[in-house]
């Protein structure tokens, strides 16, 4: 006989895709439906007709009533988008999460942001032409990228190699 899910309590229904086998401190894997960007996903009757699928970790962390789940980001602290954890989820603001993200070496930044034409090195090397001087034109023609490229590269974008580290 295979049983259902559908007359669960909402509450029963969502732990009952979370793996907590591993213990109380240990991420709690989500085993449900995944987003493609890796994040659980699970469907919630929000009031309406249809309701709405909520981001598993945010669930979590909302049905523990911690806080303003609606004005605030969850953060993992954990860096894994599956886990369920209340422990490792937190809220907090947009800008503390993507500080959160650099800080450990998560975020998008340089050559590992999936659209860069550059790699580190490189801009490096543009940011070390701009300063000693080299024709923006001539710097450009180098790398096989624009002018209006080049000037970004050295006044907008790649902050973070003005500290003089080459990779990060």
């Amino acid at each position: 006989m295979t049983t259902t899910k559908r007359g669960m309590p909402e509450a029963d229904r969502f732990w009952s895709y979370v793996d907590r086998s591993a213990g109380n401190s240990a991420c709690w894997p989500w085993t449900g439906a995944v987003c493609k960007d890796g994040y659980g996903k699970f469907w919630m009757n929000d009031g309406s007709r249809n309701g709405r699928t909520i981001r598993s970790h945010r669930y979590a962390i909302g049905a523990l009533h911690l806080g303003d789940v609606k004005n605030n980001v969850a953060k993992h602290s954990c860096d894994n988008p599956v886990c369920c954890n209340p422990q490792h989820i937190s809220l907090g603001t947009q800008a503390e999460n993507q500080k959160d993200k650099v800080v450990r070496g998560n975020s998008l930044i340089g050559d590992r942001h999936h659209s860069a034409k550059l790699t580190n090195g490189q801009a490096y090397e543009i940011k070390q032409a701009a300063k000693r001087g080299d024709r923006l034109s001539v710097v450009a023609t180098k790398f096989g990228i624009s002018m209006s490229h080049a000037w970004l590269v050295i006044n907008r974008t790649w902050k973070f190699l003005d500290q003089g580290a080459e990779t990060q």
